[in-house]
């Protein structure tokens, strides 16, 4: 089994272990809630919301989102991109990366807008914590080289020193050991000279990492118990307890199973009192791995099965390869070649699509992609330095002066006009290829509604008629049975009529938007649970084709959320609007819901109506009040 190191690497949140956030504290924070002040409010939740992050996390995010909803009343874009990366943070703490990921691409933008670099270089920091939790090693990559040449530029050297170690971290995955070692040192280096004592501790666990491949193992362990003194002074109980692992791995590879089992249990033992879950697999899969080779396999099946119990949505690829790779030898071992096989192939796919061929030589081209800005950032701050000596000597000469500040002002005009340009392309792109996504939806959409129409369709009408042409001829016995087979035949005719019409109504092709609604909510009504009501202007002819399939389909998916969670016992539909725009309202009388449940909701039917909407360039507004209902306001142009 690969030797596994969780180096708290990229985030670098120290979770409490030892010692507990001082309740004083939280206390006299709390009391600035009540405050009437916004501003004091919104410092004191982003302080909470972190304390909270390893006490409550869930309490964590309520606070998070109620800050998020004050800076976008105070309408302070700083604020507000705080409030996303503090929402990162907590779902990150929350091992939800997905969620984690979305609030900090959704922060990025207006750390770029404000031009706050510090904020960028942290952002990128923790997307590249976020893809190195998922396997990703080549992408983390790339947001690590970005956050590095920030915080190159900020100087700020804390952190140049962690993403050196972050970057050794993914060079290390990667099996690039020499990369490694060299971006170990480096950081190593810069956290002696700052006193940075964690900064030290990860570095000698990545040391440890490369002696081990160097069989340097007595080298390994010495790096790897330095850095438990550490871990455990600090109260860091997730890099502690994979330290101590570290430590059973040495034992291992040294022969000696006994000290390397109590290692073991001690950090799966540190995992449980934390409550760290990806812990708790990792040192079952260790244990089971140390138990299989005394051919204790009973047991070692235990810590399988618990891994097993354990397995969520967010655990990563690396635990699922381990689990994969656990079960094929448990398997083997005990002669179930059947199953060791079939686990064997799952580890083998897996990894094949994590270390792809492509991947080594996407990484060669970062590393000098980021030699080459190292570079340019050395060369540019060497220019400043002779131009600020030039301008010294030439200090009575103004004509110099007004030539080169009108150079700078040129440079600086040209890298804005670049910069803009590049993230309208970037946008441009992103909007291409969605659009050519959802056009390919439809494409296909509009290909299974043919088949489905003209093949089985046919073909139950002719079954139909064949059915039905034996009617009066078979003798009563059979003419029951036959009745109920030409009923079923009806039954199914209607369902393909149906779901082709769902998959792309005839209507919106042959005559248009009005149309194809009016044929929806004659559909919807006949179930007489819900009326529906429809009203539109005479602007409709107007409407490009494109954007009537983006408005059916947005009034499809709205109607339906409504149909299945609203209780309602009326929806309106109003379109209306000129040749230059439209409007569109979708309203309902039922239960209505709280809309901070939308970013807890693991459903995509609201992010799918915003990502078509886009498309058009369409404005999306979502009101609802609980027991009064819910309203959908869309404007659009034309």
């Amino acid at each position: 089994m690969k030797l596994t190191a969780i180096l708290c690497c990229l985030m670098a949140f120290p979770l409490v272990f030892f010692a507990q956030t001082d309740q004083r504290y939280l206390d006299s924070l709390e009391t600035y809630l009540k405050k009437k002040d916004d501003s004091l409010k919104l410092r004191a939740i982003s302080d909470l919301a972190w304390e909270y992050n390893s006490i409550d996390v869930s309490r964590a995010i309520r606070l998070n989102l109620k800050g998020l909803r004050i800076a976008q009343k105070l309408k302070r874009d700083y604020a507000v991109g705080q409030a996303y990366s503090d929402l990162g943070s907590s779902y990150y703490f929350k091992r939800d990366f997905d969620s984690s990921a979305y609030y900090f691409f959704k922060a990025l933008p207006i750390a770029k807008k404000t031009n706050n670099k510090l904020e960028m270089a942290y952002v990128y920091h923790q997307l590249g914590a976020l893809y190195k939790e998922r396997a990703d090693y080549q992408t983390s990559l790339k947001y690590n080289f970005t956050s590095l040449k920030l915080y190159l530029e900020l100087k700020e050297k804390h952190q140049i020193a962690l993403m050196y170690n972050n970057i050794g971290v993914n060079y290390e995955e990667l099996k690039n050991y020499k990369l490694a070692y060299s971006y170990y040192q480096k950081s190593l280096q810069i956290n002696k000279q700052e006193k940075d004592e964690s900064g030290i501790a990860r570095n000698y666990i990545g040391l440890g990492n490369i002696s081990i491949t160097r069989n340097e193992l007595d080298k390994a362990y010495d790096y790897y118990e330095k850095a438990s003194v550490i871990f455990e002074k600090l109260g860091w109980g997730i890099e502690y307890s994979s330290v101590i692992n570290n430590m059973g791995d040495v034992l291992e590879n040294k022969g000696q199973f006994a000290q390397a089992l109590d290692k073991r249990k001690r950090a799966l033992d540190v995992a449980v009192e934390i409550g760290d879950v990806q812990g708790q697999s990792r040192y079952n899969l260790y244990l089971a791995d140390v138990l299989m080779k005394w051919k204790k396999f009973p047991e070692a099946l235990n810590h399988i099965q618990n891994v097993e119990k354990l397995r969520t949505a967010e655990h990563s690829l690396e635990i699922e390869m381990d689990l994969y790779e656990m079960s094929s030898k448990y398997y083997f071992g005990t002669n179930d070649f059947k199953k060791g096989s079939a686990y064997l192939n799952k580890f083998h796919n897996l990894k094949d699509s994590v270390y792809s061929a492509e991947l080594s030589e996407n990484v060669a081209s970062m590393e000098v992609k980021h030699n080459t800005q190292q570079l340019r950032l050395e060369k540019a701050e060497s220019e400043a330095a002779n131009l600020k000596l030039t301008n010294e000597n030439l200090r009575g000469n103004q004509l110099r002066n007004y030539i080169i500040l009108g150079a700078v002002i040129l440079l600086l005009v040209g890298s804005v006009v670049f910069y803009l340009s590049n993230q309208k392309l970037k946008r441009f792109e992103e909007r291409k290829r969605i659009n050519a996504i959802l056009q390919s939806e439809e494409t296909e959409r509009t290909r299974i509604a043919r088949e489905l129409h003209d093949g089985l369709g046919q073909l139950l009408s002719t079954a139909r008629i064949n059915a039905a042409a034996i009617d009066g001829v078979a003798d009563e016995e059979d003419e029951v049975i036959l009745n109920n087979a030409i009923e079923l035949i009806d039954q199914a005719i209607g369902e393909v009529r149906v779901i082709s019409h769902n998959l792309m109504p005839q209507a919106l092709s042959d005559k248009g938007i009005v149309e194809a609604l009016q044929e929806l909510v004659v559909r919807t009504n006949t179930a007489k649970r819900t009326q529906v009501n429809f009203s539109c202007s005479d602007f409709a002819s107007v409407i490009p084709k494109f954007v009537q399939l983006t408005i059916y389909r947005v009034v499809q998916e709205i109607v339906t959320n409504m149909l299945k969670h609203a209780n309602a016992t009326q929806i309106t539909i109003e379109l209306s609007g000129q040749e230059s725009h439209f409007n569109l309202v979708v309203a309902d009388n039922g239960k209505g819901f709280d809309l901070e449940s939308i970013a807890k909701s693991d459903g995509i039917g609201w992010e799918n109506i915003q990502t078509r909407l886009s498309l058009i360039n369409a404005k999306f507004n979502l009101e609802s009040t609980i027991g009064k209902g819910t309203s959908v306001t869309i404007e659009g142009q034309l």
